[in-house]
């Protein structure tokens, strides 16, 4: 049962909100199940969003946060540039805290910050959004890193287990730390500032070759003692990507009426592919988008588009965040390349032919890049990347490895096979 009452979590809310956070209503419990539409069959009880557009919909306005239904409501708390957080979250059931611990020994110790106790018996670990992003990359082995399209669920919601999540160490309203640079680096931070104090108490900056600029920034006392070090800014300037984008834009446009919103969604799957682009918030690319729809519209005429300019943005803008696998770009490109040159499998060796030994090798590559979570794979990505006949076939070869035990299929994907089901690789 969810005993968060509408009044507690609503000044909650308004809370986060005062510290520039944007926060939704989530589903919340009953008797340990989850009171959305698919209850007891949910993957995610009591975490996922009440909102149409998922974490995109989390809002900083005071008004639309009180217009909001409440009652018996989880909270939660968008990651990434829309709320300036980036959340470590560390769960021990998993190995999170042995795995914080190694990484402090080999990346350096992180600053004190606030901390949320999860329901769950782990923990959040809030520090301030680089602007130059992060690739959102998961430490595996109990460790995820919540960054750009994420949300965290927040005090003063209930878990399944029946716990609070509750705040350990509290936000005090002053600047939040910065991962200390070894950190943006092992993240994949492409540009960033970081202020930090050195050994004899000055501070030193420290900026990435691709912005050769410095900041200077003020630094304040820490009262509260919640923080080791002062106010911090991670500032860097955007990479153009010119040649990128145009290269997406080209490689979605349809070929006949009929596929606008198909190809309006394989626009965003393609910008998602790439690291730096994928962090941007959706309204960055306003102007990429309508650019797209009027070559759409040269290319197959007004009568030949049901949909005007502003529709296909809010088709972009929904589309945005449920890419799950970005694709024919970046990381499946990486993961191809990495699977080929890895060692075989031994439970690869029981196939005969090339295509679908490489196929284990993707799904192994897969695995490792997301730790101990599921990975998403769609057979249209399967299809286009390995050479399949047709979706039917890398469908059918994705069910017999799920046959033979190399993958459990954790959760079905959409229709026809272009939305990626979820699945766990289980060979050596």
């Amino acid at each position: 049962m969810c005993f968060t009452t509408k009044d507690a979590t609503l000044q909650r809310a308004l809370q986060y909100v005062a510290l520039g956070w944007s926060v939704l209503p989530l589903w919340s419990l009953q008797d340990g199940v989850c009171d959305c539409p698919r209850g007891a069959k949910c993957p995610s009880p009591g975490k996922h969003p009440r909102t149409h557009h998922g974490a995109a919909g989390a809002s900083a306005d005071p008004a639309r946060v009180k217009r909001w239904r409440w009652q018996s409501a989880n909270l939660g708390i968008a990651t990434g540039p829309t709320s300036r957080l980036l959340v470590v979250d560390v769960d021990p059931r998993n190995g999170g805290a042995e795995t914080l611990q190694r990484l402090q020994a080999d990346l350096g110790p992180l600053p004190p910050a606030p901390i949320v106790k999860t329901g769950g018996g782990g923990w959040h670990l809030y520090f301030a959004w680089p602007e130059g992003g992060v690739r959102g990359k998961c430490g595996g082995n109990g460790i995820d890193i919540k960054g750009a399209g994420g949300l965290v669920v927040a005090p003063p919601s209930v878990h399944q287990s029946g716990a609070r999540y509750t705040w350990e160490i509290p936000p005090d309203g002053k600047p939040l730390p910065c991962l200390p640079a070894s950190w943006l680096r092992w993240l994949g931070g492409d540009c960033y500032t970081d202020h930090s104090p050195t050994q004899d108490g000055q501070s030193s900056t420290l900026v990435t070759q691709a912005t050769k600029t410095t900041h200077d920034t003020t630094d304040t006392t820490d009262n509260a003692g919640h923080y080791s070090r002062g106010s911090q800014t991670c500032v860097c300037d955007q990479p153009s990507n010119g040649q990128f984008i145009d290269d997406c834009i080209q490689g979605s446009l349809p070929d006949r009426p009929g596929q606008r919103h198909a190809s309006v969604f394989k626009l965003a799957r393609l910008l998602r592919g790439n690291t730096e682009v994928a962090v941007w918030p959706p309204k960055k690319l306003r102007g990429v988008v309508n650019r797209w729809y009027k070559l759409l519209a040269e290319k197959l005429g007004s009568s030949g588009i049901r949909a005007d300019a502003d529709e296909n943005w809010v088709d972009f803008w929904e589309g945005w965040d449920k890419v799950r696998c970005p694709g024919e770009t970046g990381i499946m490109t990486a993961i191809l390349e990495r699977a080929k040159a890895a060692d075989l499998p031994k439970v690869a060796l029981d196939y005969q032919t090339d295509r679908t030994r490489l196929l284990i090798k993707v799904c192994r590559e897969l695995q490792r890049e997301v730790g101990d979570k599921p990975f998403f794979l769609a057979t249209s990505t399967v299809q286009s990347l390995l050479g399949f006949e047709d979706r039917m076939a890398a469908s059918r070869m994705l069910r017999g490895l799920c046959v033979d035990g190399v993958l459990r299929l954790v959760e079905r994907g959409g229709p026809k096979g272009r939305q990626a089901s979820s699945f766990r690789y289980l060979g050596d």
